[in-house]
């Protein structure tokens, strides 16, 4: 029943921050912080969420500060890290960094899963795209992740790994 209940919880929020996202209404709460606490907090979480799966190996470089909304970059990032987890098999490897790069930072999540279909690929970040498996969820997460980092005056991109995986 509570992993129910945090199922609608999580989709009402998406479906709320979609609205306000698209309306234009998204408010930022900006405050100085390190990226690498709200990482450590999702990676807690998974561990909860997920116990059966192998623990997320997470790289951080040293620390940063960024004048960010933690919720909504705690959303965001969580929502990528936990696709990571449901729409892969249990023994599949997920990584999370964090570094610095030409004075911009960089968070990653990559796993070594099967990937993404390229037929999927184009509309990963489209409203209701859910690919081509059969996992849970409508297919708004990371439509609510481009539009929280975009926010930001931030993107987010997928590229495949070879042999096979996915990198966000």
């Amino acid at each position: 029943a509570d992993l129910a209940l945090s199922r609608l919880n999580r989709l009402i929020d998406n479906l709320l921050d979609m609205s306000r996202i698209e309306a234009g209404k998204l408010k930022l709460n900006l405050d100085w912080h390190d990226p690498a606490e709200i990482l450590q907090k999702i990676v807690s979480q998974m561990q909860r969420e997920f116990p059966e799966r192998n623990k997320a190996q997470v790289n951080i470089g040293a620390g940063y500060l960024l004048k960010l909304d933690f919720n909504l970059v705690e959303k965001a990032l969580y929502n990528v890290i936990r696709n990571a987890y449901i729409h892969n098999p249990p023994d599949v490897h997920v990584g999370v960094s964090i570094s610095a790069e030409k004075n911009e930072l960089r968070a990653v999540v990559e796993d070594n899963g099967p990937g993404i279909p390229a037929d999927s690929q184009q509309s990963l970040f489209s409203r209701f795209s859910r690919g081509s498996d059969s996992g849970e969820g409508i297919g708004i997460g990371l439509s609510v992740v481009k539009g929280i980092l975009e926010a930001h005056g931030a993107a987010i991109a997928f590229e495949p790994v070879l042999p096979h995986g996915a990198r966000f």
